[in-house]
């Protein structure tokens, strides 16, 4: 940056320095010569060297107080725009850490805000389904005594039934005699209503009896008693029949169904 400043100082010096010299000489050189009234022509010599050294000088000194009042300026400027950048750069540092430490109160506000409302929510729906759970299991408690006594009126209920008709079956004359069939139409009737009326019963308390599809047999809601061969290959793994109703409380089995279960065998 001082080599251009130098340059411009150095022209403009050395021309002001020459003609300034050289007017000095003339003045010198007019005072020496004595009066005359015929001036002859004269050519003009070149200048003493002791004044051309003495103007180099001046020259030098003038180049010198040129770069130091350069240098001055420069470290002026400088300074000045250090300082001006300092105090920007402060100034902005505090408008940042204020922005961002706003910026951080806000976040952790709504960060806490969120954490609390998920928290409340959670909380509330994990009490609810506890209180659920808790009411179901405490309602189960108390009514699984009762449930099973429903369940074991109807066996028995059904059980009788079907040892009427097998017995009413069994004894050929019965069936000519009009009194005995009439009873025992009576007794059916009175045991298929009060099996009815035990399975609505059951039905109020969430109990349903298992309807398999006839069949492959099913082991979520089937329970096999015993096997009975067979030498058809399609009947086997089949139910057989049923000897006990199951039942579903609430979606789960309270009680699975007994069956009996085709077996294949190998013919002798």
């Amino acid at each position: 940056m001082l080599e251009p400043v130098l340059l411009v100082a150095f022209v403009i010096a050395v021309p002001a320095c020459l003609i300034g010299l050289a007017r000095r000489g003339k003045g010198r050189r007019r005072d020496q010569t004595p009066a005359c009234t015929h001036r002859a022509p004269t050519t003009p010599g070149p200048p003493p060297a002791g004044s051309i050294r003495e103007e180099l000088v001046r020259i030098g000194e003038h180049i010198r107080q040129a770069e130091e009042a350069a240098d001055e300026k420069i470290c002026l400027v400088i300074e000045r725009v250090t300082a001006d950048m300092a105090q920007h750069i402060h100034q902005l540092s505090q408008s940042l850490s204020v922005d961002l430490g706003e910026r951080m109160d806000r976040l952790q506000q709504g960060v806490t805000a969120s954490l609390e409302r998920a928290l409340q929510t959670g909380l509330g729906e994990l009490k609810d389904q506890l209180t659920e759970a808790t009411s179901d299991a405490a309602r189960k408690t108390i009514l699984r005594p009762i449930v099973d006594q429903l369940v074991a009126m109807r066996d028995r209920v059904l059980a009788e039934r079907e040892f009427l008709s097998a017995s009413y079956h069994r004894e050929p004359e019965l069936h000519g005699h009009l009194g005995c069939r009439q009873l025992h139409q009576q007794a059916e009737a009175v045991l298929t209503s009060l099996s009815q009326e035990l399975l609505s019963i059951l039905r109020q308390l969430d109990v349903i009896p298992i309807q398999a599809p006839a069949g492959q047999f099913n082991p979520r809601h089937q329970q096999i008693v015993s096997v009975e061969p067979t030498s058809d290959p399609q009947r086997d793994g089949h139910v057989s029949k049923i000897l006990r109703p199951g039942y579903l409380w609430c979606g789960t089995v309270l009680r699975p169904e007994w069956v009996v279960v085709y077996k294949l065998t190998k013919e002798k």
